[in-house]
C-alpha cells in the first residue's frame, strides 16, 4: 500500500543579510548624535550614511547589532588623531537606553580607528599606535536588537576634537522584507 505524502514549503517574507550601518559626522570639542540624518536629506549623500530614515529603522525591519567601529579620515592629523583617541567617549543607546558605552581608546584599530602619538621626552621621540587595521577586527557586543520602531543613536563626546570627521559603523545582520 502506497503512502500518499504532501510536502509543503513554506517561503518567507524576510530575508537575513550581513549588513553594516554607517553614519559620518564632523566633531569639534563637542558630542554628536550618529545615525539621526537619513541619506538623501540636505546634508548626508551614501557617503555620509546608509540610514533609511532619521534615527529608525524602515517598517518591517529588524537589525541585530554584533559589532562596533570607529574611523577617522586617513587625512587626520596626528595631534586631531591622538586627541580624539584618548579624550572621546562612545555610546549606544536604544530606546533612551544605554547599551554600551566606552572610551574610544578601548576600539579596536582593526575597525578603522588608527591613530599615531609622537611621544617625547627629555631624551627621546618615540612613535606609538593603538594597532594596524584588521576588517575583522571590531568591538564585538553581545547581540542588540533594534527594530523598526525602536529609536537609536550612538553618540560621541570628545573634549578635544578639532574639525575631526569620525565614521560610526554598526556592523550585524539586517532582516528586511523581500521585495
Amino acid at each position: 500500500m502506497a503512502e500518499n505524502v504532501t510536502t509543503s514549503q513554506v517561503v518567507s517574507n524576510i530575508e537575513q543579510i550581513s549588513y553594516v550601518f554607517y553614519d559620518t559626522q564632523t566633531i569639534n570639542n563637542n558630542t554628536k548624535d550618529f545615525f539621526q540624518t537619513a541619506e538623501g536629506s540636505a546634508t548626508n549623500t551614501d557617503l555620509d550614511t546608509n540610514m533609511f530614515s532619521n534615527g529608525l529603522l524602515p517598517t518591517g525591519n529588524l537589525f541585530y547589532v554584533r559589532g562596533i567601529a570607529v574611523a577617522l579620515d586617513a587625512d587626520e592629523s596626528v595631534t586631531n588623531a591622538e586627541g580624539f583617541i584618548k579624550n572621546s567617549v562612545l555610546t549606544l543607546t536604544i530606546n533612551s537606553k544605554i547599551y554600551f558605552k566606552a572610551m574610544c581608546l578601548s576600539l579596536p584599530a582593526g575597525g578603522g580607528l588608527q591613530g599615531y602619538f609622537l611621544m617625547t621626552t627629555a631624551t627621546d621621540t618615540a612613535l606609538l599606535n593603538n594597532g594596524n587595521p584588521q576588517q575583522n577586527a571590531i568591538y564585538k557586543v553581545k547581540e542588540l536588537t533594534i527594530d523598526s520602531s525602536t529609536p537609536f543613536k550612538v553618540s560621541i563626546r570628545s573634549s578635544y576634537a578639532v574639525n575631526t570627521r569620525v565614521r560610526v559603523m554598526l556592523h550585524g545582520v539586517l532582516n528586511r522584507p523581500r521585495w
